[in-house]
């Protein structure tokens, strides 16, 4: 009848563009995004095909329903090949990761305690990424100073202070995303660049490992338990910005975070609120 006509000609029309569309896909996003695509439209090819032969709209409901099974299994073959896609993904995302670990350690660029980049791979890295910033959009250094790190080592032990440094190591290498950089800069010391983020959204991920690391003291082997607190200081990079210019904005928000009592995230742009083109606090 006519909707059998018109299913027909729905579906013939609708595997006629579904290359097209998939190819298109594959060029914005591939991987194994495109193969949940694939299977996630075969899925309501079928569940489609099932309806059409339930209710009776086409005829005999058989063709209907050996079509709808035929669907089913590519169905189950396309979703498995995301899977397996995105298995091979992180795969390679940690094999690089390892192999570039591995060649900072014969440069002599990690850190021995914390296993983070060190000062020199910091500058090394930061200095490639900045003059990408542009197609990053917005990019932000961060200097991260454990508060009063050398009472804490005079008070309750080196041990403690190196606790301490590598749990902090670990939030950061936790919480940070893949394209950002972290470094252990010195002493107490961190540096975090960090891209492709708003300011405010950099505040944000900021006070989160801020808040964590205070609210999660350090334990020691005979259950003595360490405070700890750390201030932060960010800047935001101008144009033709170099690294060493940038230390030297988010260093001047670092000691506004001392002064003002520790225990805080402070931005560049809040102390010179005009050049940043914003209101003041």
């Amino acid at each position: 009848g006519t909707l059998s006509t018109l299913i027909m000609y729905t579906l013939a029309a609708f595997f006629g563009l579904f290359p097209i569309i998939v190819f298109f896909v594959w060029r914005r996003v591939g991987g194994y995004v495109l193969w949940f695509l694939v299977g996630l439209t075969v899925h309501s090819i079928s569940v489609a095909l099932l309806s059409v032969g339930a209710l009776g709209y086409a005829g005999d409901p058989a063709p209907w329903y050996t079509i709808s099974q035929v669907t089913l299994v590519l169905e189950a073959a396309f979703l498995g090949l995301a899977m397996a896609e995105r298995i091979i993904e992180r795969q390679r995302s940690t094999e690089k990761i390892e192999l570039e670990w591995r060649e900072a350690q014969k440069r002599g660029e990690v850190d021995s305690l914390t296993h983070m980049p060190n000062r020199r791979a910091f500058e090394r890295k930061a200095s490639e990424m900045l003059g990408e910033a542009e197609a990053l959009q917005e990019c932000h250094l961060v200097v991260i100073d454990i508060d009063q790190f050398k009472k804490l080592n005079e008070r309750w032990s080196i041990e403690a202070g190196d606790r301490t440094l590598t749990e902090l190591a670990y939030m950061l290498n936790s919480t940070l995303r893949v394209n950002d950089t972290a470094a252990r800069y010195q002493g107490g010391s961190f540096v975090v660049l960090l891209t492709g983020l708003g300011h405010d959204a950099c505040l944000a991920v900021l006070d989160r490992i801020r808040v964590q690391f205070c609210e999660q003291e350090t334990t020691m082997e005979d259950g003595t338990l360490v405070p700890h607190t750390f201030c932060a200081g960010m800047t935001t990079a101008d144009s033709g910005e170099t690294i060493a210019e940038m230390m030297e904005g988010a260093e001047k928000a670092l000691a506004v975070a001392k002064a003002e009592g520790r225990n805080r995230v402070v931005s560049e742009r809040r102390l010179n609120p005009k050049a940043a083109g914003v209101s003041p606090a």
